[in-house]
C-alpha cells in the first residue's frame, strides 16, 4: 500500500516520503507522519466562524441545514444545548425556532425530528394556503388579493375634515 501511495506523491511530498522512507514501516505510520507535516488544523477561531455563519437558506430543506451545522457544533465539542440553540438561530423561519426553542432536547435526534415536524407542518400550511388563493381566483376570475384590496372600491361621499382654530390659554408664571 505503501508503494500505490508513493507513485501519487507530487513535489515537496515525495521528497518527504524519499528522505524518511526508511523510517515508514507501515500504513499507520506513514499516515500519522505524514499528517503531522502535511495537514494544517483550522483553529477553534476558524472553526467558530464557519459554525455561526451556516444558517439555513431560504429554500434549503432541514435535513441539509441540520446536518451540516451539527457537524460543524461537534468540530467545536458544543454540548447538546449549545448545539440546538445554534441550529435554532440559524433556521430561515423565525416562528419554527420560537417554537422549538422552548421545547426540551435531549439528543440532536429529537431536535431533528422535532424540526421535520414543524417543517412538515408549515409547508403543509402553505400549500393549502396556496389551494385557497388559487381556489378563490377561479370564482372571480382575477387573481386573488387579501384584505381591503379585494373589496370594492366606493366613492367616499363624506365631506372633509375642517381645522377649528384651537383657543390656548396663558397662565401666568408665579415663583416662590
Amino acid at each position: 500500500m505503501l508503494e500505490t501511495e508513493r507513485t501519487r506523491l507530487i513535489e515537496g511530498a515525495y521528497h518527504w516520503y524519499e528522505t524518511n522512507e526508511a523510517d515508514l514501516l507501515d500504513w499507520k505510520s506513514f499516515q500519522e507522519r505524514f499528517e503531522k507535516i502535511f495537514v494544517t488544523k483550522e483553529s477553534t477561531a476558524v472553526k467558530w466562524r464557519k459554525m455561526i455563519s451556516r444558517t439555513q437558506r431560504r429554500d434549503e430543506s432541514i435535513d441539509s441545514y441540520f446536518h451540516e451545522k451539527v457537524r460543524l457544533c461537534t468540530d467545536l465539542n458544543l454540548e447538546i444545548k449549545e448545539i440546538k440553540e445554534q441550529v435554532l438561530i440559524g433556521l430561515w423561519s423565525k416562528p419554527m425556532c420560537d417554537a422549538l426553542f422552548s421545547e426540551k432536547h435531549f439528543s440532536t435526534e429529537q431536535l431533528l425530528y422535532d424540526l421535520r415536524e414543524y417543517s412538515g407542518m408549515e409547508n403543509e400550511r402553505t400549500t393549502r394556503n396556496q389551494a385557497n388563493r388559487t381556489d378563490k381566483s377561479r370564482y372571480t376570475g382575477l387573481p386573488y388579493k387579501r384584505n381591503s384590496d379585494s373589496m370594492p372600491q366606493t366613492e367616499d361621499k363624506r365631506e372633509p375634515l375642517q381645522a377649528k382654530p384651537i383657543r390656548i390659554l396663558q397662565v401666568p408664571y408665579v415663583t416662590k
